[in-house]
This record gives C-alpha cells, structure tokens and sequence, in this order.
C-alpha cells in the first residue's frame, strides 16, 4: 500500500497524513481453537475457512483458470478445506488505515 501511495500520480493529488496497517486475528479460529479435538467442530471451522477464502478468490480463479474448468475450481476448494481439517490455522485478516488530504489543484487525470 505505501508503494502505491508513492507513486507520482498519487502524490501529486494526495497527501498521506497516516498509514497504519493492522492484522487481527482471525475470529472463526479463536473461537474454535479450544475444540479442535472435536471431529464436527473441526469440520465446521475447516469448511468456513474454506468458504472465506472462496469467497475473496473464486472470481480470480475463475479468470484464471477459464470458467469452464469448473470441476477443477470445486477440487481445489475442496483440497483446501481438507488441508484446512488437516492443519487448522487462522487465517490474519489485515488491514491498512489511511488518512489521506486532497491537494489544491484538484485531481489529475490519470492514464
């Protein structure tokens, strides 16, 4: 994200007052991790984490691996959750906080 902040055109048009990445823990897992003995409990934190990473990801996968290769799309999400079973883990969710002040002279156009 500061990279991108950097850039000219950015910087032209914008100043950074504050950047303050966080990463949170994931709260599917924390509320899990103390059952993971529990089989059911363990397929239901596996399957939601799955779900949760379907859904930031399938459009990309989708492009990149044509729509038509759905049965292929399915195997991964499905291999995924089972890795999921397998090892829990949470997943970070992070964050990046900006305040960001217009410049005079307004915006430019960007090509």
């Amino acid at each position: 994200m500061a990279a991108l902040l950097d850039e000219d055109d950015l910087r032209g048009c914008f100043a950074v007052n504050t950047i303050d990445p966080l990463t949170v823990p994931c709260a599917y897992f924390s509320k899990a991790q103390d059952r993971l003995e529990d089989p059911q409990e363990r397929t239901k934190l596996a399957a939601t984490l799955a779900r949760v990473v379907r859904a930031w990801s399938e459009s990309s996968m989708q492009i990149g691996l044509h729509p038509d290769n759905k049965e292929l799309i399915e195997d991964i999400y499905r291999r995924l959750q089972d890795r999921f079973y397998e090892r829990p883990e949470g997943l970070p969710y992070q964050y990046c906080l900006l305040e960001l002040v217009k410049k005079n002279g307004g915006l430019r156009h960007f090509t």
